[in-house]
């Protein structure tokens, strides 16, 4: 704690510590601006929006994030950073965090980029990523994509919303219980590149060049949203709304969610059981044997689909205990149960995630294995809940199609 004090003498880490009684004050304060120069935001426009609290050694620690997939929340590393899980919670669909309401969630998993530092105060890498341990109800927002169609939001001069629940004054003296939000322009990189702490490629400016409408305390992880996409990530500033001062972002799309951060897990629903790609009793010991289950929401029944550098295949990595979905023992005999092990690289463990056919606008794949060829399907076409998952050779029925 006392480095983050430290740290507010020489820069604006635009993250807030307050007491249990200031906190109190923060939750029941209504000034009318907004995010310094801008005007209170309505939640419901804007439902992607949560609030990130830390509650540690008496202190409430605030920031805010954007919600990118059902039970996935990308804010800024420095928020999370070195904090015990069972302190951090996400409260979404509360525009008023003084009027009660919303979605709660507490954390399952921690994603921090393995780059992230905050030397000298400065961030680099300041990204994270919180799986939570329930979905939430509220509306996820698209990422921007590493290439665009039609012309790029980071173009400077393109308006970018910022909503968060920060400092309303340049002071950073008060702060708003109400969700705010402004209009901030995207600043060109030649001149982002003179602000402190700005790394070509990874982070963008934006702001006015005049001050007045700016980030402050409070809104570090805050989300930038342009043409209906996450661009930034708020990391960084000097002063409140300072003239010729401008906020330093996490670029979102200079980070790829396949290699750098851990990509949203979804379910991986059987279309003829229309039961989820689970593990039993939740185990995370490796080997332990795949089934289908009731599509309960749980960790254990979100994968993920990580390239193969190289190569068209990919890993299923389960979003609870991070092995990947392999063939006991390497076999490739049809009907050997699907497991899970560690992810060392083996071809049992690589998979080509092929699109089979569009179902009611949904995308129906076929899993199939690389070493051997295989598809994953259910014993014997069993639609019963708790039947092992398997390989088996790639014929045309349901019992090989998933929705992911």
């Amino acid at each position: 704690m006392k480095r983050l004090f430290n740290s507010w003498r020489r820069y604006r880490n635009r993250a807030l510590i307050v007491s249990t009684a200031a906190a109190t004050l923060l939750l029941t304060a209504t000034p009318a601006s907004s995010v310094v120069g801008g005007s209170v935001a309505d939640i419901g426009e804007t439902p992607w929006v949560v609030s990130i609290r830390i509650d540690q050694d008496g202190f409430e620690w605030n920031c805010a994030g954007a919600l990118i997939a059902p039970a996935q929340v990308m804010t800024a590393a420095r928020c999370v950073s070195g904090f015990d899980l069972a302190t951090i919670r996400v409260v979404a669909g509360q525009g008023d965090r003084g009027a009660g309401g919303g979605t709660e969630a507490k954390i399952r998993t921690v994603w921090v980029h393995p780059g992230y530092s905050d030397d000298d105060v400065i961030p680099k890498n300041d990204i994270a990523v919180l799986t939570l341990a329930r979905d939430l109800p509220q509306t996820p927002i698209k990422l921007a994509p590493s290439i665009f169609i039609g012309g790029s939001p980071y173009t400077a001069g393109n308006p970018a919303t910022l909503a968060g629940w920060g400092s309303t004054t340049r002071e950073g003296s008060t702060y708003s219980s109400k969700l705010n939000s402004a209009i901030l322009p995207v600043v060109s990189s030649t001149v982002c590149e003179g602000q402190a702490g700005y790394v070509a490629g990874k982070n963008f400016c934006a702001g006015d060049a005049k001050g007045g409408v700016d980030a402050c305390f409070g809104d570090t992880g805050a989300p930038l949203v342009a043409k209906n996409m996450l661009i930034g990530i708020t990391s960084y500033g000097v002063g409140c709304g300072e003239p010729g001062q401008y906020t330093l972002f996490t670029k979102t799309n200079a980070y790829s969610l396949s290699t750098d951060v851990r990509q949203p897990a979804i379910p991986i629903v059987n279309q003829n059981s229309r039961q989820c790609l689970a593990i039993p009793a939740g185990s995370t010991v490796p080997g332990e044997t795949s089934i289908q289950w009731g599509c309960l929401g749980l960790a254990d029944q979100r994968w993920s689909a990580r390239p193969v550098p190289g190569t068209p295949y990919v890993e299923i990595v389960n979003a609870n205990s991070h092995l990947c979905l392999s063939i006991n023992g390497g076999s490739q005999v049809a009907g050997e149960s699907a497991i899970q092990w560690e992810c060392n690289g083996n071809t049992d463990q690589h998979w080509t995630k092929q699109v089979d056919r569009y179902q009611d606008g949904e995308a129906v794949y076929t899993l199939v294995n690389r070493g051997s060829g295989q598809c994953l399907a259910v014993w014997q076409a069993s639609t019963d809940q708790g039947q092992k998952a398997v390989q088996w050779p790639c014929a045309d029925n349901a019992d090989h199609r998933w929705t992911w």
